[in-house]
This record gives structure tokens, C-alpha cells and sequence, in this order.
């Protein structure tokens, strides 16, 4: 708690002071709370408390200014850089691995070895040649916080959460100029006489009395061993999902410890990265080819993506061109049925840059605006409204019945253009416009469709 001392900067300053106080909470479902808006396992514990912090500002706010880098490039954390200073000569600290072991948020020496199941490969290697080349021995280490640390935990964390709440967050420090400036200063020009972040600290005390200045340094971090070990069973239950490709990541004695449920606060950011681990499957698992024993059903949208074969994939080209037979910004109605569900195709329209003001599983006889009717079901009950786009998926063993299904649609609305695309071996896709002229206006004419032997 800090209130005190935010008051105290607050009046000195003569700002606008609005505290807020959270407390309490369902740990569990701020778990599922902030794991979506992460694409991959994210382990970062502040993630509930920013997330929290994101919205409470939001309530008046929309951009916030950080100070995010500011320790990443003068030092700032005292317990990780200081042993870079203390470190005799001769010793490999420009080395990368022995930096990542040294400054690893697995924080024992050799936990990967006792955690995971593969050896786990040092992100820092890549920065070895230029850590040796370019930098003092603090700036070795600074850099490889700002080429790794910084832009995939520290920022991700920040960009995430605030984006979570429509809040947006502005870091001047991380401003290039301002970059390029402070790594180019000495190692004795960020920390000095024992003071880290010596150049800002500095600035600090023309705009504040030093008794707000000399404070010391404290985290954003939630009390999180507390709520592991609190929610044991729960969190047990929840990487116990993940089993499927656990023990082919874990050790089989971490394994068993995570599936027992009974934790220790000494082991609380292992098994944080678990449990993220396991949230991160529960939600995007599918994604990834052979991870199938996941809570998704066939007809989600991910599904198509979770298959990944050419024909899903050509299939969806083929939608994203039918889109364009409307105009950027215009609202559409998805008509699908429970062989064709409306999630995927909805997606794909709202990436097009359309609006889709409903999209329904089940055909409908009212509608209104331009209607976008996909499968068999939708073609031979859906509505026909302004523009009407069929999007017919069908296997090529079912021309007879897409020429069919097609016929009958030109007895209700006026059919404008058409095209039949072979998407794979086995199937095609046929778009057809329609216009709702009145009857007497309708081609009667119009042909149907051949089948297109291509694949997109």
C-alpha cells in the first residue's frame, strides 16, 4: 500500500488526487480473466494486479503515461544488477547463459533442469556477440534486459493490459533518443556512490524534497504464493487439462507435485508458469497440431484452425473474396445452421472490415440490411434482403444438389453473378450474389454454375 506516499507526491505537486483502494476478489476467475488477452503462456504475476489497475484508471481515463524502462536502462534493480558489479574479473559474466541463469525468473540455479522435460535454450544467445563487443559489463547485461526482458515480458505485460481496457500507455523513457542516450552512459553514471538510477533519480530530486526521493524500491507484484496455495486443489484441477502434453514438458517428479495440489510459497513462480502454461492450452490450445483433448467443440470457430488443411484454408479465401461484393463499413446478417455455424465466417467478415449485426445459427424469415446466407440449410430457408451473398461449401459428390439448391434461389431473388471454385480434391465452394428486384425483373435465363477446377 503506497497511498500514503502517492498523497504526499500529489499535494506537493498539486495534482488532481482520486485514490482507489481493491481488495479481495476471485483469484480463479481473474486467472480467466487476463488469460485470453495473452496469445501465448504468459508468466508474468503482475498481470491480475495491472489488469485491475487498467480499469480503475479507465474510469476517467484514456492515456496514461509509464515509466516503463526506466530500470532496464540505469539499473534499477538492485538485487538483479548488483552482482554484475560485484562479480571478480575473469568471470564469464558476458556470457549469455550464465547471465540467464543468474537473472532467470526461474531464480534457483539449474530449476530448468529440474522442472522441464528438454533442455531449455538461453533467448539471450543471440545477444552474446554484441553484449562482448559493444558495452561495459553493466550495459552487457542492461542490453539483454532491453533487447529480451523488456520487450517480451515487462512491455507485453503493460500493452496487453491496458489495451485489455481500452487505456492506452505512452513511454516516453522508451523514446529512441532517449534509449540511444542513456545506454550510451558508463556503467559509473547509472549506479553511483550506491545509488541506482543515478541520472533519473537525479532529475528527480529538482522536482521533489529528497524525503520523497529516498524511498525505497518497492514492486506491483500481488501476493500471489498466498492465492497458489490457497487454490491448490483448483489450480491441480485446471494443469491436470493440459495432460496431454504435461509430462511431455515436465520432469515426472514436477509433474506429480503439480498434480498433487499441494504447494509451497517457496516454489510459487514455477508453479505460476504452470498454471499460465495450462490457461494458455485451456484457451489456444487448439491452435497447435496435435494438442487435440481440449474443451472445444466442433463447431467452434477455431476449429477450421485447428485443422489447417489447404481446403479450410482455400475455403476461407474464398469467403474473404465474397466479402468484397459489399463496401467496407457495411452491416451485414450471417444466416448459417448447426452444420454451418456463423462463428468462423463472422471472423473472417469483421476482419474484411464489415460490421456483422447478428450472425445466427439457424435460418430466419426477418431480416433486414444485406444478409450473407451460408450452406444448404440457410439457401433453401433463408431470408433474401438488399444484397444477398450465398456461400455454399459442398463436396464435388454434391453438384447435383448445389445446381439444385441454386435453381430454386433464382426463383426468389434476382441472381446478379456467380462463381464455382474447386477448393481441394473433394471439395468446392459456389458465391452467388442476389438482388431483391421485384419477380417480374428476375433473369430467368440465368445459367447454372460448372465447377472451376482450381484451388485458389
Amino acid at each position: 500500500n503506497e497511498l500514503p506516499e502517492a498523497q504526499q507526491v500529489a499535494e506537493y505537486l498539486q495534482c488532481d488526487w482520486q485514490p482507489r483502494t481493491q481488495t479481495g476478489g476471485n483469484f480463479m476467475e481473474a486467472l480467466h480473466d487476463v488469460a485470453p488477452f495473452y496469445d501465448e503462456p504468459y508468466g508474468n504475476p503482475t498481470s491480475v494486479a495491472m489488469r485491475t489497475l487498467a480499469k480503475l484508471c479507465r474510469e476517467q481515463l484514456v492515456v496514461v503515461l509509464s515509466g516503463q524502462g526506466g530500470d532496464e536502462l540505469t539499473a534499477g534493480y538492485p538485487g538483479r544488477y548488483d552482482w554484475v558489479m560485484q562479480t571478480p574479473e575473469g568471470k564469464p559474466i558476458d556470457d549469455a547463459l550464465h547471465q540467464t541463469l543468474f537473472t532467470s525468473f526461474v531464480t534457483w540455479r539449474d530449476g530448468r533442469q529440474h522442472m522441464l522435460a528438454f533442455d531449455a535454450v538461453s533467448p539471450a544467445e543471440e545477444l552474446s556477440p554484441v553484449m562482448r563487443q559493444e558495452f561495459d559489463r553493466l550495459n552487457r547485461v542492461l542490453y539483454g534486459d532491453v533487447k529480451r526482458n523488456l520487450p517480451d515480458y515487462l512491455v507485453a505485460l503493460e500493452d496487453r493490459m491496458t489495451m485489455s481496457a481500452s487505456l492506452e500507455a505512452r513511454n516516453p523513457l522508451l523514446d529512441h533518443r532517449v534509449v540511444d542516450f542513456l545506454m550510451a552512459l558508463p556503467s559509473s553514471m547509472k549506479i553511483r556512490d550506491g545509488q541506482h538510477k543515478w541520472p533519473l533519480v537525479s532529475l528527480l530530486r529538482r522536482y521533489l524534497p529528497d524525503e520523497m526521493v529516498d524511498r525505497p524500491k518497492r514492486g506491483f507484484t500481488p501476493p500471489m504464493g498466498k492465492w497458489l496455495v490457497d487454490h491448490g486443489p483448483e489450480l491441480a484441477e485446471l494443469i491436470r487439462s493440459m495432460e496431454a502434453m504435461g509430462p511431455t514438458i515436465f520432469q515426472p517428479r514436477w509433474w506429480d507435485y503439480l498434480m498433487s495440489g499441494q504447494y509451497q510459497p517457496q516454489h510459487t513462480m514455477p508453479i505460476f508458469y504452470a498454471v499460465m502454461l495450462a490457461m494458455w492450452f485451456k484457451h489456444f490450445g487448439f491452435y497447435v497440431s496435435g494438442l487435440g483433448t481440449h474443451e472445444t467443440t466442433h463447431d467452434h470457430w477455431h476449429a477450421a484452425f485447428a485443422e489447417q488443411s489447404p481446403g479450410a484454408i482455400s475455403q476461407g479465401q474464398w469467403f474473404c473474396q465474397a466479402m468484397e461484393n459489399f463496401t467496407r463499413g457495411q452491416s451485414v446478417r450471417l444466416v448459417g445452421s448447426e452444420s454451418d455455424p456463423c462463428d468462423y465466417y463472422a471472423f473472417l467478415a469483421t476482419g474484411c472490415g464489415l460490421t456483422v449485426v447478428e450472425s445466427a445459427n439457424e435460418t430466419a424469415n426477418e431480416t433486414a440490411g444485406h444478409v450473407v446466407l451460408i450452406g444448404f440449410d440457410a439457401l433453401a430457408a433463408g431470408p433474401f434482403a438488399g444484397t444477398t451473398v450465398v456461400f455454399l461449401p459442398f463436396a464435388l459428390a454434391e453438384k447435383a444438389r448445389m445446381e439444385s439448391a441454386l435453381q430454386k434461389a433464382m426463383t426468389r431473388a434476382h441472381l446478379r453473378g456467380y462463381q464455382a471454385v474447386q477448393t481441394d480434391e473433394l471439395h468446392g465452394v459456389l458465391i452467388a450474389r442476389f438482388e431483391c428486384d421485384a419477380p417480374e425483373t428476375r433473369d430467368k435465363s440465368s445459367q447454372i454454375p460448372s465447377i472451376t477446377a482450381s484451388t485458389g
